[in-house]
């Protein structure tokens, strides 16, 4: 089933031309949550939102398995607001210049692990549904896509549907919208700061 994810998901033949970007937001407390479920038999890890990669390489080394990994790559709300407050304007400005070549430096980033790594391009909840329709059943999901909270209740309502019973961990529990949805699902949590999971 992997392998025809693969197949409709391909990598370019040629590595961007792109230096290394590390930027992106992925704690301590991200790695302390995950490392609770990364286990010798986590085969497959879904990952829902990759931005430029830096969970996404980590989640790769500390497993031996394959990452399936969702994104637009087209940025979110938060990443071009129509107007902009003194306090997140180093955020936008950190963001904006990224935008357009977002998808290629993910690719740049990620391209050593590329035969063990699935790029699903689509919005997370769509992706969500033609992984599972292939077949795919993860071991670990980590949700860290929109914190909006309509966006987090469809994909939350996509992860029920697709894969109940898998172990599910998050990322921003201090954003109001993820953790209205969280609550509004029903799904007890424990958390540290902004890392949250599934108890």
């Amino acid at each position: 089933m992997l392998e025809q994810l693969k197949k409709q998901f391909t990598w370019p033949e040629e590595k961007p031309d792109l230096p290394f970007d590390s930027h992106g937001w992925f704690t301590d407390d991200n790695k302390a949550s995950l490392k609770q479920f990364i286990k010798s038999n986590t085969l497959v890890i879904l990952e829902i939102g990759a931005w430029l990669g830096k969970s996404t390489r980590w989640l790769l080394e500390e497993s031996n398995g394959i990452v399936v990994t969702i994104d637009t790559w087209e940025g979110s709300k938060e990443h071009k607001p129509k107007e902009i407050e003194d306090n997140s304007l180093n955020f936008f400005n950190e963001c904006k210049n990224r935008l357009p070549i977002l998808y290629d430096q993910f690719l740049a980033n990620c391209w050593e692990y590329k035969t063990r790594l699935i790029p699903v391009k689509l919005h997370s909840s769509l992706g969500i549904d033609v992984v599972g329709d292939y077949g795919v059943r993860p071991d670990l999901i980590y949700l860290d896509g929109s914190h909006e909270y309509l966006d987090v209740m469809a994909d939350l309502r996509a992860i029920k549907k697709q894969f109940p019973e898998v172990q599910l961990v998050g990322d921003d529990y201090n954003f109001p919208g993820v953790r209205d949805a969280i609550y509004n699902m029903s799904i007890l949590t424990d958390h540290i700061g902004g890392a949250w999971w599934e108890v």
